[in-house]
């Protein structure tokens, strides 16, 4: 009687430990694919980021060549102006 009792006990725990071992795999998948994820979005907000950077370099150059092309501008309406004065 004591037996069966005691291999159904043994197979019980045999199903306890597999399944344990079952979880932690699939956990540790789970972590690995969350920390290659993480390294991933890592990547495209560096790439982001370093897009971002030179905009707004870009930008800079641009509002520097609008000013100066502004003063040329003006510069060149001042002499126009004073030649069509002196006619």
């Amino acid at each position: 009687m004591k037996k069966p009792i005691i291999i159904a006990c043994i197979v019980l725990v045999v199903l306890s430990l597999l399944f344990a071992f079952y979880q932690n795999q699939k956990a540790n998948k789970w972590k690995r694919e969350a920390i290659r994820t993480e390294k991933e979005l890592n990547t495209k907000l560096t790439v982001l980021q370093d897009s971002l950077q030179l905009v707004k370099k870009d930008l800079e150059r641009e509002k520097e060549k609008t000013k100066e092309a502004k003063k040329i501008a003006e510069t060149m309406s001042k002499r126009f102006k004073e030649s069509f004065d002196k006619l």
